[in-house]
């Protein structure tokens, strides 16, 4: 197994680790969140604006959603929302606060 097969099979753990923690309640509440996001940005943008997820968790936490004790929460998340066709990955990257201003990839909602 080759050091880039290990880290994304570690990372792949850690984000099933903190789904499971968050648990599937969360899970449903969070895509409903997500789905008036994206309503969102369409009513206040007139179109299909890209974001980062952490646009999407502060705005959810400002309107009142509960947040999990672990953020990695948002990668399970942002993977079943790609594997429904809510959202699709970008070519684009946007730079993210709360990891030291790291580039993350942008996500744009599905047609």
């Amino acid at each position: 197994m080759t050091a880039k097969t290990q880290a994304r099979a570690k990372a792949e753990r850690g984000i099933r680790s903190s789904e499971e923690h968050a648990g599937a309640e969360w899970q449903e509440e969070m895509m409903h969140w997500l789905r008036l996001y994206l309503h969102h940005l369409r009513r206040k943008w007139g179109w299909d604006r890209e974001f980062i997820i952490e646009d999407f968790r502060l705005w959810a936490a400002s309107k009142g959603a509960k947040m999990p004790e672990e953020l990695r929460a948002f990668g399970a998340l942002t993977q079943r929302a790609q594997k429904e066709r809510l959202i699709r990955k970008t070519q684009y990257f946007g730079r993210s606060l709360s990891s030291n201003y790291s580039p993350k990839r942008k996500f744009v909602r599905c047609v």
